[in-house]
């Protein structure tokens, strides 16, 4: 019982930490969608 107990927490933290990370690798995308949205958008008024 207590074994399985363990387990369960230790996915539990794997879980925890794997959303954290996805959630970190979530925002950062986004920001980098942002940033090159405006480079470009720079870019094509410096064309134009």
């Amino acid at each position: 019982m207590k074994r399985g107990k363990h387990t369960l927490l230790l996915l539990l933290y794997l879980a925890a930490l794997s959303a954290l990370f996805l959630n970190d690798w979530f925002w950062k995308y986004q920001l980098h969608n942002r940033l090159t949205d405006k480079l470009s958008d720079f870019i094509s008024q410096c064309v134009s």
